[in-house]
């Protein structure tokens, strides 16, 4: 669901924030402006030959295709090729970005595939980011515990008392 979900439309700057503080493993106080669609929203055959119009409108939106970009560099990139905007890509100031054109992550071209492998990549991530329902479920379920024992241990301790004006 994390791969294929339209994040553009919604959650975009916040799930790019958390997944880039992730990759870096640093916490930014950097303000992401700028959210650039490496794979185009408008697509040109001529610089995107491999890449179908259903293909594009399932792949487009998705996080594997979304990135932080400095804003003066977002309209330059635009409705460019991958090779057009590779140096945009790798001068941008978060590493999330960088790294799709640098490194041992670096992608050599840009399409379908790369997209799902760079979902599937940020998707990993965002398990050690946002943690599964039912872990928090456990959690819970031991603090519940944990206070029903401190309770239970209240109501013996005055029980014992004795005292007349507590009625247990």
């Amino acid at each position: 669901a994390f791969v294929k979900y339209d994040f553009y439309k919604t959650y975009r700057r916040y799930v790019q924030q958390k997944l880039a503080s992730a990759v870096s493993n640093d916490q930014t106080d950097v303000v992401l402006e700028s959210i650039e669609h490496i794979m185009p929203q408008s697509l040109r055959a001529d610089k995107w030959p491999d890449v179908s119009v259903s293909e594009h409108a399932a792949w487009v939106n998705t996080i594997g295709n979304l990135t932080p970009l400095n804003m003066i560099d977002n309209p330059a990139a635009s409705n460019g090729s991958f090779e057009d905007k590779k140096p945009y890509l790798s001068a941008s100031d978060w590493q999330i970005t960088r790294e799709i054109v640098e490194g041992k992550k670096a992608f050599s071209s840009w399409g379908i595939d790369s997209i799902q492998k760079r979902a599937q990549y940020l998707a990993n991530k965002a398990s050690s980011v946002w943690k599964a329902p039912a872990e928090r479920t456990r959690d819970i379920e031991h603090v519940q515990k944990g206070a029903k024992k401190l309770t239970q241990k209240y109501i013996d301790w005055f029980s014992e008392l004795d005292l007349p004006y507590i009625k247990l």
